[in-house]
């Protein structure tokens, strides 16, 4: 396992790289850039760039989600409660990364989905055209 720093290197790049691309494709859809700009071609890409980073963060939650049984029956055995419990491991690193992880994933899952569509509009507008 990579240590913190190591690990916030790679992560601050590609959020810095996912906002852009974000930005663009919000724009797009707004209105605010050129029909043309999202080309088959470019949103291919985007969506695979998308689907990479989904599957980094599916697997970063994967070793959250393996870890949480252990600290959780830890905690639990300090509270009265199932929902106390639940609430303490929230405000841990892990309990935060993890629900950070799993909204940015649903926010990918959209975003990939929406570029999916507009493939699928490309490929019957493309075949309209002859």
């Amino acid at each position: 396992m990579a240590n913190k720093e190591t690990r916030d290197i790679p992560t601050k790049i590609i959020k810095g790289v996912e906002k852009k691309i974000l930005k663009e494709i919000v724009d797009y859809w707004d209105g605010k850039t050129n029909a043309e700009f999202l080309t088959p071609k470019l949103t291919d890409m985007y969506r695979n760039i998308l689907a990479a980073w989904y599957d980094s963060y599916s697997e970063e939650l994967a070793g959250i989600e393996q870890r949480y049984p252990a600290i959780w029956t830890k905690i639990r055995g300090d509270v009265k409660s199932v929902k106390e419990a639940d609430m303490l491991y929230d405000q841990l690193e892990d309990g935060q990364r993890r629900i950070y992880l799993k909204f940015k994933m649903k926010s990918l899952e959209k975003s990939i989905s929406a570029l999916r569509d507009r493939l699928r509009r490309q490929e019957v507008e493309s075949f309209q055209r002859f």
